[in-house]
């Protein structure tokens, strides 16, 4: 009670607890230790008594917990705080009796956690004397914490015996107004501190403000900066003119709204300086583990190399920036109309190059607006040769699981290769045995064909990815996964209608069967299939890959699939979208109609059978294929028919595995391998095996 009239009295937002002695299942101690209107993440000691700690928010706040980490001799429970740029928030409790190799293992999560969260606070008791310039352990925990960039903002006792324990390192954070004061509860005092996030300003020190570009329309903003007005003589007067209309023009079409940027500090940190730091660390720590001299030396090598890598690095791209904006000036040298647009980008804190690029992606601007030669297109292309433009994908599907990796390769291992003797198996079977040779077995052996393919497209390169640290596909590598993959879909798909028209016919019409379903007609209905699901493909593929990617680069999938690639484009066409949207439907939705109407007529035509077996028969000859019809149809439609808010990562590999791994897995035994004509020829086949070995 004493703690909650403390948080009360003193109005803190955020309250951390170190020592709270509640295990896990005392409800009723937890609810005792929070005040009203906050909410407590709590993390008890797993062996013997005492230890715990605990975090006391407003209900208020945006947050959410953070997995917990296990590390030896440490308690540790953390959040992350606020949405977008948000900050991650660690408290640790150190007991005294801790083992020397706990603080090395702090700092193995520690870079853990700096790598993933830029702002970030890692504070509570360490029970190492900062005040006692002879500490070794105090020292050693600064400068590890200083080479991950964290500073240490504690300077006053923490201890009534006057000692320096409870820490407060932050990254990226503003840590001010730091006071201790006794309480009653603890010989601990308690600390009080602000922390602020320290914002990046922009141009001009103000927000940005900002129209919905769903409601922008270029040719009514083209017309309303059309109208004539009378020009100031001067430079100044014309920016002020051009300012005026422009602003008027846009609260007339699309109000605006303040927006706080969100600006990338470093545009040139690229993922090898990234790959490089983290190995830098990992010397680092093995040095201060040893301390041995070579561990030393090839430390300070490393640290040699990625200071002058930085260095290029930023020449590299600041040198593209230079020569970017010289290619614009050299296209409107001598141009009026540039020279207003240069002056008031720069006055009023306006990026030249997205005014080009959105004036590129209106191309009937050119002649109203500004008159724009082709040579600026050009010169937007050249730069995002030159490293703005993407040209590798980073899967990030199963980095979420890294300790399953592994036993997710060999299950997915045995399910592929079981994929492939299966389909193999039905397809060497069919070919062997003659009475197999009827159109229904025909259809069959064509979709394990398809199925063996749209496997090889995904699977391979998924295991090879679960056995590397880094998941990696090059631009072009992605646009051809994702036009195979979207092709053999759409065939399947397709040969899916094709098959219930089969069934059809042999129910419906079974005397018209053989005239009907000819060898001609077959081979036709299979060459539509297949075209038709590439040429959508096609489209498909042509729209994603037209798109701008500029960063960032990672996927959360395992494979190049269209909603992932979506959410890292940097514009977006609408109509595009819609048409793509309308092609998944003709697709996935009019397939889907043909088969359930076959089996409309098919479920008519049974139920006129006289006899139990006939229907019984008739049944069990379309079970199967209305089993995969509903597995793969369902998937499709919930990965490729819903709206895209509501796409999330977790879902969406679940799903994904379903329809790449688990139907092609089903397919063989639930479609084929239980049918006994398949059975019976299997078993001549094996039998001719058999017999031709021991001849």
């Amino acid at each position: 009670m004493i703690l909650r009239d403390y948080v009360a009295e003193e109005r803190v937002d955020l309250a951390c607890v170190t020592e709270t002695w509640v295990w896990d299942g005392e409800t009723v101690a937890l609810s005792q230790l929070t005040p009203p209107g906050f909410l407590v993440l709590h993390q008890s000691r797993t062996r013997g008594r005492g230890g715990g700690v605990a975090m006391l928010i407003r209900e208020a706040y945006s947050f959410r917990a953070l997995p917990p980490t296990e590390i030896t001799g440490i308690e540790c429970v953390g959040l992350v705080l606020g949405a977008g740029e948000s900050m991650a928030i660690w408290l640790v409790y150190r007991p005294p009796n801790a083992p020397a190799e706990s603080l090395l293992a702090l700092m193995e999560a520690v870079s853990g956690w700096a790598l993933e969260h830029p702002r970030l606070i890692v504070m509570g008791d360490f029970n190492v004397h900062a005040d006692d310039a002879a500490s070794t352990q105090a020292a050693d925990l600064a400068s590890s914490m200083a080479a991950l960039g964290l500073t240490q903002f504690v300077t006053t006792p923490t201890h009534q015996a006057g000692h320096t324990l409870d820490l407060i390192f932050a990254a990226g954070v503003i840590v001010d107004r730091i006071t201790a004061s006794a309480v009653p509860w603890s010989d601990h005092l308690a600390l009080k501190a602000r922390l602020s996030v320290p914002l990046q300003p922009c141009l001009g020190g103000e927000h940005i403000l900002a129209c919905p570009q769903s409601v922008m329309d270029p040719s009514r903003l083209l017309i309303a900066l059309r109208d004539p007005r009378p020009p100031g003589s001067s430079l100044d007067e014309l920016v002020e003119d051009w300012h005026g209309r422009l602003f008027e023009a846009i609260d007339e079409i699309a109000p605006r709204r303040p927006l706080l940027p969100r600006v990338r500090s470093a545009p040139w940190y690229t993922q090898g300086l990234r790959q490089q730091k983290r190995e830098l660390r990992r010397l680092e720590r093995r040095w201060r583990r040893t301390r041995d001299e070579a561990s030393r030396t090839s430390y300070r090598t490393l640290m040699k190399a990625y200071e002058m890598a930085v260095k290029a690095a930023k020449k590299e791209y600041y040198a593209a920036e230079i020569a970017y904006q010289m290619a614009i000036a050299t296209c409107f040298a001598g141009s009026t109309w540039y020279c207003i647009l240069v002056v008031w980008c720069f006055k009023y804190g306006v990026r030249t190059d997205t005014i080009f690029m959105k004036v590129q992606q209106h191309q009937h601007c050119h002649t109203a607006l500004i008159q724009m030669p082709p040579e600026v297109i050009h010169a937007t292309s050249t730069k995002r040769e030159n490293g703005s433009v993407v040209t590798e994908f980073i899967f990030t599907g199963f980095s979420c699981y890294p300790d399953l990796q592994i036993l997710l390769f060999v299950v997915f291992s045995i399910m592929y290769l079981a994929i492939l003797a299966g389909n193999i198996i039905i397809i060497t079977t069919i070919r062997r045995d003659s009475s197999l040779h009827i159109p229904m077995y025909f259809f069959l052996s064509v979709l394990s064909s398809s199925e063996m393919c749209y496997t090889l497209v995904i699977i391979p390169s998924m295991l090879v990815n679960l056995l590397q640290k880094m998941a990696t596909i090059s631009f072009i590598a992605c646009a051809i996964q994702m036009y195979t993959f979207l092709g053999f879909g759409g065939t399947n798909c397709l040969l899916l209608t094709v098959m219930g028209y089969d069934r059809y016919v042999s129910i419906c019409r079974p005397l018209h069967y053989p005239v009907v379903m000819n060898q001609r007609l077959c081979t036709e209905l299979v060459v539509f299939s297949a075209t038709t699901g590439f040429l959508f493909s096609v489209f498909d593929s042509v729209f994603i890959f037209t798109l701008p990617f500029c960063g960032p680069n990672k996927i959360n999938h395992f494979f190049c699939d269209l909603a992932p690639l979506l959410e890292l484009a940097c514009a977006r066409n609408y109509v595009g979208e819609i048409i793509l949207v309308l092609l998944c439907i003709l697709v996935i939705f009019v397939s889907f109609f043909l088969v359930l109407l076959s089996y409309l007529f098919i479920l008519n035509t049974i139920l006129k059978i006289p006899t139990t077996d006939g229907k019984r028969k008739a049944f069990s000859t379309c079970a199967s294929h209305l089993i995969v019809v509903v597995v793969h149809f369902g998937c499709a439609s919930i990965i490729y028919l819903r709206p895209q808010s509501r796409y999330t990562l977790n879902e969406d590999i679940f799903i994904s595995v379903t329809y790449t791994l688990v139907t092609p897995l089903l397919n063989p035994v639930i479609y084929s391998l239980r049918n006994k004509d398949v059975q019976v020829a299997l078993k001549k086949s094996l039998g001719r095996s058999t017999c031709t070995q021991k001849m």
